[in-house]
């Protein structure tokens, strides 16, 4: 990998996961495992690793009651699941709490790898490229920080949910196609489909509700459109605001 990111894997300490600990390491990147809830939650509080890959390895579920605790403390991390059970019940779960991606056992190692470089590019082109923060209506969004502000309350955004409205706050007033946002946030390595995509949209709307003036406006076959149509906006211009950190 060309940047170099602290990984923490959470999962049981056998031959297949140090296996994969081993291929990070020959790359350079400092990777930590944990084969223990509190052990790898304490990490992450200490260590801020920017990809987490948790692995479902007892009945307990504990890995998605970690990935709730990471979103929680800061939603600014990948989320990588790997199940060990091709339950559907196991993706809409993971999903459910922002996971970046999700696999099942047995997976391939270097495709794991081509996913993670992909999501990690992405992260530091929409940092490089986009404003820290814009003004929404009602709302301020910290794009560096994947949070949404309304008077003195904060939605922390997964890291799918940022990304995606950083792209629509880029393109402002502009039309986003699907196939434009799977290629850019998602890409093709993580085979995402229209439906992930359609399903973010609705959460992003969700996040968004308390100021109307504030739309994702769908166009039929085309893709979506944000816009801001403020109640003191003059001449009827649409207006956002750029915000230095």
């Amino acid at each position: 990998m060309d940047i170099k990111p602290t990984v923490l894997i959470y999962g049981p300490d056998c031959t297949s996961i140090r296996f994969l600990q081993e291929s990070f390491w020959e790359q350079g990147v400092e990777v930590k495992l944990c084969s223990d809830e509190d052990s790898a939650y304490r990490y992450y509080c200490e260590s801020k690793p920017l990809v987490c890959i948790l692995h479902e390895f007892s009945s307990s579920g504990n890995c998605f009651h970690l990935a709730k605790q990471i979103q929680e403390h800061n939603s600014d991390t990948y989320l990588v699941f790997i199940f060990k059970h091709d339950k559907m019940e196991n993706f809409r779960r993971g999903y459910q709490l922002g996971a970046d991606d999700c696999l099942m056992i047995p997976y391939d190692i270097d495709e794991l790898m081509v996913r993670l470089r992909a999501m990690i590019r992405r992260r530091y082109e929409l940092q490089d490229k986009a404003p820290d923060k814009y003004n929404l209506g009602q709302y301020c969004f910290d794009s560096q920080k994947g949070v949404l502000c309304l008077d003195k309350s904060k939605i922390h955004l997964t890291t799918r949910e940022a990304d995606l409205l950083s792209l629509l706050c880029k393109k402002m007033n502009e039309t986003v196609s699907k196939d434009d946002a799977l290629s850019i946030i998602w890409s093709a390595e993580e085979l995402a489909t229209s439906r992930v995509f359609s399903n973010y949209i609705f959460k992003l709307r969700k996040r968004l509700k308390n100021d109307p003036s504030v739309q994702i406006v769908t166009q039929h076959g085309k893709g979506y459109k944000l816009t801001v149509n403020s109640v003191n906006r003059m001449a009827g211009r649409t207006r956002i605001q750029y915000m230095s950190s």
